[in-house]
């Protein structure tokens, strides 16, 4: 059976929808935490988490998919699906609200800053999906990182944060 790893904040609570699309994937789940964990804590547990085994897919969701991104060099799946990426690179952040800013927290800000679309490349076939409702800030994430990769932007229709996975 075909090996799908997913990586999202919570990433259990959407088991239901992701048996439901991957229906032939072995799943294995990677539920980040956002309390006192920094990116590089999410790196370390996506690679755990996938150890030695190959993956045919891996899928990754809002931070997830930022996350997904950067395990690929490494792990080099056969195809990666980015769903709804979060902002988290240098090139965006200067469009941040305050408010987003407070969230993120000042750790995680400092790593964004080092975080820039340009240095990422395409290590295995991708494509990034991003819902039409989604912010704006969002929007313009994924068609930077689809430039910079070299990949397909496909634009879900009435789709937003809370429902893209449906």
């Amino acid at each position: 059976m075909k090996k799908l790893v997913f990586v999202a904040l919570d990433a259990k609570e959407y088991k239901k929808h992701i048996v439901k699309k991957y229906p032939d994937f072995d799943i294995k789940y990677v539920s980040l935490k956002w309390k006192f964990n920094l990116i590089k804590d999410w790196i370390a547990e996506t690679k755990k988490c996938i150890g030695n085994d190959s993956v045919d897919l891996l899928v990754g969701f809002s931070v997830g998919g930022i996350i997904a991104l950067l395990v690929a060099k490494d792990v080099k799946p056969k195809k990666l699906e980015i769903i709804s990426p979060s902002p988290f690179f240098n090139e965006v952040l200067k469009l941040y609200r305050k408010t987003i800013l407070n969230i993120t927290g000042k750790k995680r800000i400092a790593e964004i800053k080092n975080l820039s679309i340009k240095d990422f490349k395409k290590y295995s076939k991708t494509t990034i999906y991003i819902g039409s409702e989604e912010l704006e800030i969002m929007k313009q994430t994924s068609d930077m990182l689809g430039k910079q990769i070299g990949c397909p932007v496909v634009v879900l229709k009435n789709k937003n944060h809370r429902n893209i996975l449906q």
